[in-house]
């Protein structure tokens, strides 16, 4: 009987029919049954009547590369060391086949070969996974990553096969992975499941790419801080300007005062002049947080860009003053018919920028200037120019993609610049920018100028009216529910006018009902039990001559409706804090008016 008779008749005394056998007795034989059938094993004998050696082998591997081979061999040691280094998965004696060795090696080269077929499938599959997947065993040794891992993790096979990962998860919990990259930070969603991989306890690790959702998340979270900042800002505002406004027609009344005394102590001139800066400091601050904080995206009005430039440099100032000079610049430019929040948006993100570009220490080297001028094309230029590293063409180019940021890891959200040329454009403008490694940058936003320049355009464009006091008396009626308010209103202008002050809308409507009338009627805004709105529209319906008089006063119209109400019908309205002389001058003009 030869070997592969004695083979075959072994295998089926040890598995008891329940392995299915095939048996040939050449390479010519063997190779045509391969190449249209499927094997788990193939049981090579060496020493054929067509082929001797290791010629055998390398015929079978050509046509089965993966199948599981066990070499009949006798003693011969070379044969046995080439067989090895074609990679079979056993080498048997001719003369150990009663021993049930045979068998035995069957039975795990089967196991292998399905083992084989799993990984294959499973590699398929995980290639087709829109998710990064690392397949690690045991001692965290790679067996396997597909192609989205290496884009998530931005390395080469090589750099995985060379190093160990140790998941720190439990299988089926979900965490939170954080890679730091050339590209930026990336965030995963990382699950583990264990998995026998190649016959091998093993772990497969899935991990979803979430870096865009989570910066999603914190523009988000960002823009809800900053709604939640702008309404405690216009309610900080609403708040300070009352006792502002009362401080700063006090310091009027007693500077008008010292004035006209008989020997009028002419020292206490400069400090109230100081406290009256100081205060109109204040109001400044709080002016230009309530314009950065507004939110009404579609109210626009006559802007002087010079002015919200003003107003964001100051609030950039604890930025700017360790890094750089900042120089202006301001040509004669026409006013532009915006949002002027969002516009304060835009310039503090560049002023913002520019100082963070330029390293601290060196402020007299360094300087960030503001310029504006008038474009060839009949548009407003606003330039934002720093000394600062520059940029490459490169970066330049991906400047204003969302996400995309030169700041340190956790600096920035790689938002604020796609965000600045939203609002831009959807003002009607551009942005661009000019930069130079080692020659700093220029940002440049063009605007077109507003069409047409009402008389109401032009003041919201101009400076407050000069000091004035004089004119005719009339009679004058204020509402307000802060009393500081109420009476420095009084002390300001009893001595011009027949005054009547009241802290409640009802008692003015009583007032109006029993037939009294007023040329000015000061009307606070915002009101316990009736609010200024509501006084309006009940004097509008029962006399509207009185209602023609009214003017708003108001710590800051920081809900919709209240800024609804004044853009309705162009209502004359005053900001407070206002100090004695806008007070009287306003007054004045009201009276003068048919």
């Amino acid at each position: 009987m030869g070997d592969a008779e004695l083979a075959v008749e072994y295998l089926s005394i040890a598995d008891q029919g329940r392995i299915e056998v095939e048996a040939v007795r050449t390479l010519h034989d063997a190779t045509r049954w391969l190449s249209s059938n499927s094997c788990d094993v193939a049981i090579v004998d060496l020493n054929l009547p067509d082929s001797q050696g290791l010629a055998t082998l390398v015929e079978v591997r050509r046509i089965k590369p993966w199948v599981p081979i066990i070499v009949l061999t006798g003693v011969d040691e070379v044969i046995n060391r080439g067989a090895g280094a074609l990679s079979v998965d056993d080498v048997i004696a001719k003369d150990q086949l009663k021993t049930g060795l045979l068998m035995a090696s069957v039975l795990r080269a089967v196991e292998r070969s399905r083992a084989r077929e799993q990984v294959q499938q499973l590699q398929k599959l995980f290639a087709a996974s829109p998710d990064a997947i690392v397949v690690v065993d045991r001692a965290g040794r790679v067996k396997y990553v597909n192609a989205q891992a290496l884009a998530f993790f931005e390395c080469s096979e090589r750099e995985f096969a060379e190093d160990r990962l140790h998941f720190a998860a439990r299988e089926g919990e979900a965490i939170e992975l954080r890679v730091s990259r050339p590209s930026g930070e990336r965030v995963g969603e990382l699950r583990l499941v264990e998995l026998d991989w190649a016959g091998a306890p093993g772990y497969v690790a899935t991990i979803r790419d979430i870096t865009q959702q989570r910066n999603l998340e914190m523009q988000l979270l960002m823009s809800d801080r900053l709604v939640t900042l702008g309404t405690l800002a216009a309610g900080v505002a609403h708040e300070v300007n009352n006792p502002l406004a009362a401080l700063l027609t006090n310091v009027g009344l007693v500077e008008q005062r010292l004035r006209d005394s008989a020997c009028p102590d002419l020292d206490l001139l400069e400090p109230l002049r100081d406290i009256e800066l100081a205060a109109t400091r204040i109001r400044t601050i709080v002016r230009d947080l309530r314009v950065f904080s507004r939110t009404e995206e579609d109210t626009k009005t006559l802007v002087d860009v010079r002015r919200t430039l003003d107003g964001v440099a100051r609030m950039a100032a604890g930025e700017i003053l360790h890094c750089a000079q900042l120089e202006k610049d301001y040509g004669e430019v026409a006013c532009v018919e915006v949002n002027e929040s969002r516009l304060s948006q835009v310039f503090l993100n560049l002023l913002v920028n520019a100082a963070q570009a330029i390293a601290p220490g060196n402020v007299a080297a360094n300087s960030i200037r503001l310029t504006t001028r008038m474009g060839f094309d009949g548009r407003v230029v606003i330039d934002i120019r720093d000394t600062g590293p520059g940029m490459s063409e490169d970066t330049c180019r991906r400047l204003f993609t969302p996400f995309f940021t030169t700041k340190p890891v956790g600096s920035g959200t790689g938002l604020g610049l796609a965000i600045c040329q939203r609002i831009v454009e959807s003002l009607g403008g551009t942005i661009v920018v000019e930069s130079e490694l080692g020659k700093g940058t220029c940002f440049s936003v063009r605007l077109p100028a507003a069409q047409a320049q009402s008389e109401a355009g032009a003041t919201a464009c101009c400076s407050l009216p000069e000091r004035d006091s004089d004119g005719a008396r009339g009679r004058v009626l204020v509402i307000d529910d802060n009393s500081m308010v109420l009476h420095s209103a009084g002390q300001g202008l009893r001595r011009e006018h027949d005054l009547t002050l009241l802290d409640r809308a009802p008692k003015a409507v009583e007032l109006i009902k029993r037939g009294e009338r007023f040329d000015v009627i000061l009307c606070d805004l915002m009101m316990p039990e009736m609010t200024g709105m509501e006084f309006s529209a009940w004097l509008e319906r029962h006399d509207p001559r009185q209602a023609e008089k009214v003017i708003f006063l108001t710590g800051g119209a920081f809900t919709h409706e209240a800024q609804a109400f004044l853009d309705a019908k162009a209502r004359q309205h005053f900001e407070k804090p206002f100090d004695l002389w806008q007070l009287r001058h306003l007054v004045q003009r009201s009276i003068r008016r048919p």
